[in-house]
């Protein structure tokens, strides 16, 4: 049986280096128990083919429904806690597509896991562009992964590359904290730096004083 020739051509994946992400708009609603994820892509390539996704999973955890519109996609499957899922480019050049999937898991309600389209972006421009929202009346803590920039419960942040996931610390109302959620991580690091370079400044001067 003869096999046309575009049905072949789309059983090969595309090389890394013929594929290019130029744009990725990633939208985020965040849940008590699940995150809900629409990302928009915009990818060149130089040959049709099929372009591989990656998604971090929980142990044991299985991949999502991916509903997926402007192009097709095959069954996922799992390496390890990943899921990679192949979606056909059909044509060289531009090509636009749109995936939505639910990830629910006892860690969703800090951190929701990004599909990831395995191309580089052109590294030039920041054209990666997320878009948050927490649970409406729910508390945000220090930690969040990015830095995004908020606006009451909405966080937006443009980056150069999609990452694998964001991590978006928050308590709902009537939620008890304890002083270990309120501490930025970010804040500790930085402070335990300048901690760090005083102590080995005062540790030169004291054996240069003491050699003098």
């Amino acid at each position: 049986m003869k096999v046309p020739l575009l049905t072949a051509v789309l059983l090969l994946p595309v090389p890394a280096a013929a594929a290019t992400v130029r744009e990725a708009r990633i939208a985020i609603a965040m849940s008590p128990k699940a995150c809900e994820v629409t990302s928009r892509f915009a990818v060149d390539t130089a040959t049709p083919g099929i372009l591989y996704h990656t998604l971090m999973l929980d142990r044991g955890g299985r991949p999502p429904v991916f509903s997926i519109v402007g192009a097709v996609a095959g069954r996922p499957e799992i390496i390890g806690r990943v899921a990679r899922l192949p979606i056909s480019l059909i044509g060289a050049g531009r090509n636009e597509y749109t995936v939505r999937y639910q990830v629910g898991s006892p860690a969703a309600r800090d951190t929701c896991p990004l599909l990831v389209p395995v191309a580089a972006t052109d590294g030039l421009d920041r054209a990666v562009t997320i878009a948050v929202a927490a649970p409406a009346g729910a508390q945000r803590l220090p930690g969040d992964f990015p830095a995004f920039q908020w606006s009451g419960t909405h966080g937006r942040v443009t980056l150069g590359h999609v990452p694998s996931f964001v991590r978006v610390p928050h308590a709902v109302a009537g939620t008890e904290l304890t002083w270990r959620d309120t501490i930025d991580p970010r804040r500790v690091i930085d402070v335990a730096a300048i901690v760090t370079l005083a102590c080995a400044s005062l540790v030169w001067a004291m054996v240069r004083r003491a050699r003098a």
